[in-house]
């Protein structure tokens, strides 16, 4: 089946979708949408024919159904039927290309924008913790966390010199940067955590790591190069 999103003048082809346990499909464009696994429309939020910020990032289901998402400067949540649970409005600038993750018990959500990590309650939407990073570059990539609730986000510098393009591993409760390590290239794509403690992730290639993009290997602590190898292929997007 194919079915026709909403549109108002939005990237379409970077919207990431996200199945339910029960095969519901949910999608964000410019307002967020539900469809049964044959491609029926269930519901549309908002509901009132509004408009939602550019919503570029993949939803995330919690056990109870509930669904976050991060649509411009917004950070909302919604129950399985479409019905706003809550919403936060960040001002932070940029396009909120980030999705959100969940700490290990689903009490809290990790989001990053621009260039500050915010911990929310999953129940009140209300803001935990917010951790600002000083540097010249945004946060694009989704954040991972790991079973210690430790965060690694990545950032994407401005200029091709890329000095601020850099892994950060950020701790639990927000307090400060564990460790960080410049990369060197933007890094668009999001880490990826391994069951051997090893963080991989991707990088564009510029002037100070050579021609082509490359995928890391980093150790989870001390946050050490364990390998990078180079790809022939792009990886901004």
């Amino acid at each position: 089946w194919s079915r026709e999103l909403t549109t108002n003048d939005i990237a379409l082809g970077m919207v990431n979708p996200a199945m339910s346990e029960d095969d519901v499909v949910y999608v964000g464009t410019d307002r967020f949408m539900a469809f049964d696994s044959d491609g029926t429309p269930l519901w549309v939020y908002p509901n009132d024919q509004s408009y939602l910020p550019q919503c570029f990032s993949a939803p995330i289901i919690d056990p109870s159904g509930n669904i976050y998402f991060v649509a411009g400067d917004r950070v909302i949540s919604l129950d399985a039927d479409g019905n706003e649970r809550w919403a936060y409005v960040t001002d932070q600038p940029g396009n909120g290309l980030s999705s959100p993750a969940f700490t290990t018990d689903h009490s809290a959500i990790i989001v990053c924008q621009y260039r500050t990590v915010y911990k929310f309650s999953t129940t009140e939407g209300s803001i935990i913790w917010q951790l600002p990073i000083d540097m010249d570059a945004d946060i694009r990539s989704s954040p991972a966390v790991d079973d210690a609730d430790n965060i690694y986000a990545a950032s994407h510098g401005s200029g091709q010199d890329n000095d601020q393009s850099t892994l950060y591993c950020i701790k639990h409760d927000g307090s400060s940067i564990l460790w960080q390590n410049n990369i060197g290239g933007d890094m668009y794509s999001s880490p990826a955590l391994g069951d051997d403690r090893s963080i991989y992730i991707g990088s564009e290639g510029h002037n100070n790591v050579g021609n082509y993009n490359r995928l890391h290997a980093l150790d989870m602590q001390p946050g050490d190069c364990r390998w990078s190898a180079q790809l022939n292929m792009g990886v901004t997007w």
